[in-house]
């Protein structure tokens, strides 16, 4: 059954960083397939769980100093592998902002004589 308070419940611990099937495995909260059809039924809880992800995101790139910082030449290889997993994670959630290749807007090349007519037009504007 649908709950706003058990909605808000799975957000938060989202923000938190938690991944889904961490949060349905925590005492009282929803099996992993109820939050899924609730995904797909509850256009609220759909926004709200969008709105989460992008948190969590965040969450994850201002970890990704930390964990950089506290690494000691004993544990720079699993610190390497926390910061890869966040960076990945943050990519994957928030591409335009943490994403490796921006996307340059499509171009197309004037042929010479169109040059100047484009130029007095954008001047007149």
């Amino acid at each position: 059954m649908f709950s706003g308070t058990l909605c808000d419940a799975v957000c938060a611990h989202i923000i938190e960083g938690k991944s889904l099937r961490q949060i349905t495995k925590l005492r009282s909260m929803p099996k992993l397939t109820t939050i899924m059809k609730w995904l797909r039924t509850e256009p609220t809880f759909a926004k709200q769980y969008a709105h989460a992800k992008h948190e969590q995101a965040e969450g994850y790139a201002d970890e990704i100093v930390s964990i950089a910082d506290s690494a000691t030449p004993q544990t720079v290889n699993v610190a390497r592998l926390r910061v890869d997993a966040r960076k990945w994670v943050a990519a994957k959630l928030l591409p335009h902002k943490y994403g490796e290749h921006v996307i340059a807007p499509e171009t197309r090349r004037l042929p010479a004589d169109e040059l100047p007519n484009r130029i007095e037009g954008e001047l007149a504007d």
